[in-house]
């Protein structure tokens, strides 16, 4: 796996990998101080290493609903870094890459462009596409 950054570390917890960003609430003002948004060669070098730890089910999956990075908007916690990084649509789902949290999510949206929930779970991108699988199967 490239690094990212060496503040962030990937962590595997019952066969869940999650993307840790190590900064203490009593750090966050001068974290928040000093937070870029992430690129999108970041967020390729996070698909590229989420890639090689799918499975071939879930590599399956991901071939069919990954569309190429665009931001899209939420508001108001994506409009100071120009919305975030969409990765993969699946009918009215999109899988989104929260730069603040720095982990990939499943939401809904109602229209293009907007992405209709926020979460700021911390999970790397072959656990949300785990979750598209199991879904998808009716689990």
């Amino acid at each position: 796996m490239r690094a990212i950054d060496s503040d962030r570390l990937l962590v595997t917890h019952r066969g869940r990998s999650r993307i840790r960003s190590p900064t203490p609430i009593s750090t966050f003002h001068s974290w928040h101080m000093n937070w870029k948004p992430a690129s999108e060669e970041d967020i390729r070098d996070l698909i590229d290493s989420a890639c090689e730890r799918m499975s071939a089910e879930q590599a399956r999956v991901w071939e069919r609903i990954k569309v190429p990075p665009e931001k899209w908007d939420l508001d108001p916690w994506g409009n100071e870094g120009n919305g975030f990084w969409i990765v993969a649509l699946i009918g009215r789902w999109v899988v989104w890459f929260n730069d603040i949290e720095w982990g990939f999510n499943l939401s809904r949206y109602a229209s293009y462009g907007t992405i209709g929930e926020y979460w700021c779970n911390q999970d790397g991108l072959d656990a949300v596409v785990d979750d598209v699988v199991s879904g998808l199967r009716g689990g």
